[in-house]
């Protein structure tokens, strides 16, 4: 009985690690330095088909605007379908707006001034294709070349979203768990 309780106790607490999101795929482009606007970069890689969560930094250089005369739109697509359309003030003046928001992302813009660049996080839920999957990020805007405005893309992140089944066998299996456990209890105390 002993062994059966410590087999499901370990049970539990492998599922309780599996609950939580698992990275899929990450990167750091920011060893790219600043790009040129219009201008995007893409990335590919395998996964699952499923929920998953992307978060992601935009790096503003020197003066890339948010809407004003000047505004420099940034797009970002998966798979082929837009989610996200934005303009934020990083650097150049203007207002922070999002465009087109259909997934619900959180975007937080901090600009460090005029001409200082800054930076934008975003986290946005995504769906996963099974097989190859593509996140492509762009900037378009007027040209205003590298010595006034740039941009770029930091920590890529995408962790799977555990499915309500995960969750619902862990807490089957932490109760059977408990179950077992008072009940040796009882027998103890009789």
């Amino acid at each position: 009985m002993k062994k059966l309780i410590c087999l499901m106790a370990l049970s539990g607490a492998a599922l309780l690690s599996n609950a939580h999101a698992a990275t899929v795929f990450s990167d750091n482009h920011s060893g790219l330095g600043a790009l040129a606007s219009p201008g995007q970069i893409t990335d590919t890689f395998t996964a699952s088909a499923g929920a998953a969560l992307l978060s992601f930094e935009i790096q503003g250089y020197a003066s890339l605007d948010g809407a004003n005369d000047y505004a420099d739109v940034f797009k970002l697509s998966v798979n082929g379908t837009t989610l996200l359309t934005g303009s934020w003030d990083l650097g150049g003046g203007g207002a922070n707006v999002i465009y087109l928001n259909p997934n619900n992302a959180t975007v937080n813009a901090q600009t460090n001034g005029a001409f200082s660049g800054g930076k934008a996080s975003v986290y946005i839920p995504i769906a996963l294709l099974s097989g190859l999957n593509s996140i492509t990020y762009s900037y378009s805007g007027n040209a205003q070349g590298l010595g006034d405005e740039g941009w770029g893309i930091n920590a890529v992140n995408v962790s799977a979203v555990p499915e309500p089944g995960t969750y619902a066998m862990l807490l089957a299996g932490l109760g059977l768990v408990g179950f077992m456990t008072r009940r040796k209890a009882a027998k103890k105390a009789a």
